[in-house]
C-alpha cells in the first residue's frame, strides 16, 4: 500500500498541522477586522500591537463586516438582516476601541 505511511504519519506533526490551517483561516478574519478597524479609526494606530489579546473579538468584527458587506449587495432582500449585522458591527466596534485603549494603559502605553 502506497500511502500506509500518510495514514502512520506522527499524530503531533498532523495536529500542528491543522492548527495551521485552522490558524491561517482565522487570521483572515483577523487581518481583515484589524485593518477595517484601523482604517475607521486612526486614532488607534497607536494600539495595534496589543490586538493579539483581542483576537477572537477582532476576527468576529471582520466575519460581521464581511456577512455585512454581504447582504449590503443582495438588493435590499434581507433588510432585517442587514440591520443585525449594522448593530452587531457598531457594537464590536465600540467595544474593540474601550478593549484596545484598556489594554494599552495596561500595558503602560
Amino acid at each position: 500500500m502506497s500511502h500506509s505511511g500518510a495514514t502512520s504519519q506522527n499524530p503531533a506533526s498532523v495536529a500542528v498541522f491543522l492548527v495551521s490551517i485552522v490558524n491561517e483561516a482565522t487570521s483572515d478574519s483577523f487581518q481583515f477586522g484589524l485593518k477595517a478597524l484601523l482604517k475607521k479609526h486612526p486614532d488607534l494606530q497607536s494600539y495595534a500591537s496589543t490586538a493579539h489579546q483581542l483576537t477572537e473579538l477582532i476576527e468576529t468584527y471582520g466575519e460581521a463586516l464581511q456577512s455585512r458587506a454581504k447582504y449590503q449587495t443582495d438588493g435590499g432582500e434581507h433588510e432585517l438582516i442587514l440591520a443585525h449585522y449594522e448593530s452587531v458591527c457598531i457594537e464590536l466596534e465600540e467595544h474593540l476601541r474601550s478593549s484596545l485603549s484598556n489594554e494599552c494603559l495596561r500595558d503602560g502605553g
